[in-house]
């Protein structure tokens, strides 16, 4: 039914509507479980507390920054999946919160950025530089 309202609306619109193939839940978990296993392994991991705008009641959620040699990995700490992993060439900059000792904002080139609250964040922001660096991602700010 959502997919026929979806087409209903877009070809009133004008636009072609194109259904895919889908994708099985088996699949998608396969995935999903997979996601940062080529990582490397851990240089670094920091506990920290993620601002996100996705958890409004609470404002931000727990979870663990992980850096390797290539990859910084975002893993929930309860299950310890990886929610978020990106090659450290992506890596714009890396900017200490002014006006806060814990909180870092990692920016990203295509624009994104993530914001971080951690006890550590001084020695977060120094080994992630480091290993950004390590990578040859030299333009990191």
């Amino acid at each position: 039914e959502l997919a026929a309202a979806i087409k209903h609306a877009t070809e009133a619109l004008g636009a072609p509507f194109v259904a895919g193939g889908g994708v099985r839940t088996e699949e998608l978990v396969r995935g999903r479980a997979a996601l940062g296993c080529d990582a490397g392994a851990p240089v670094c991991t920091y506990p920290v507390t993620k601002e996100t705008r996705r958890h409004p009641l609470y404002g931000s959620v727990r979870r663990e920054l992980v850096v390797t040699a290539t990859h910084v990995l975002e893993r929930d700490p309860r299950s310890v999946s990886v929610v978020s992993c990106r090659p450290l060439g992506s890596v714009h900059a890396i900017i200490r919160v002014a006006g806060s000792d814990t909180r870092l904002r990692i920016e990203y080139v295509d624009g994104r950025d993530r914001t971080y609250a951690s006890p550590g964040r001084d020695a977060l922001a120094c080994s992630l530089l480091d290993c950004c660096l390590a990578a040859g991602a030299g333009d990191v700010a």
